[in-house]
């Protein structure tokens, strides 16, 4: 009897499933390939994005998907870094520059951590002159940032 009645709820519930509107935002390939907001569309997308995941579209702002703040936050960073890396080079290793001051503004750093800053990357000058581009040695700097108990607080960090 129990058996019974458990089949005829979950028969009862099955089409109101199948009928139910997803009602979740996303991205990624899977929403390029269906966006209604059915069970099933959802599965397939679902499917899709499994083989496909939407971590690069999230990171660069493409197949349909925003770029990902943590991407967003330290993409002007990145790119000065890149653009300038021989004259930041050059000023961490004298610990102090005005490229040096740009580079740890665009990392979020308040004016009053400028000088914890430069001091770092110049303590640390080997570690990063050793990363053969910006962005190398962008996230070089990006982690001794984090780990650095008075800047990662003075620093917008990720």
């Amino acid at each position: 009897m129990k058996k019974m009645m458990l089949m005829l709820i979950v028969g009862a519930l099955v089409p109101a499933v199948g009928q139910a509107r997803d009602s979740s935002d996303g991205c990624g390939l899977g929403w390029e390939v269906t966006q209604d907001k059915t069970l099933m569309a959802t599965l397939t997308r679902g499917t899709t994005n499994n083989f496909v995941p939407p971590t690069f579209g999230m990171t660069t702002g493409t197949i349909g998907c925003e770029q990902h703040s943590i991407a967003q936050n330290d993409q002007g960073a990145a790119v000065y870094a890149m653009v300038n890396h021989e004259a930041l080079l050059m000023e961490m290793a004298s610990g102090s520059g005005e490229v040096l001051d740009a580079f740890a503004r665009s990392m979020g750093c308040s004016d009053a951590a400028l000088n914890d800053f430069a001091s770092l990357t110049q303590g640390h000058f080997a570690d990063l002159q050793g990363h053969s581009n910006g962005i190398e040695m962008f996230v070089k700097a990006r982690s001794l940032v984090n780990n650095h108990p008075a800047l990662s607080a003075s620093c917008s960090s990720i």
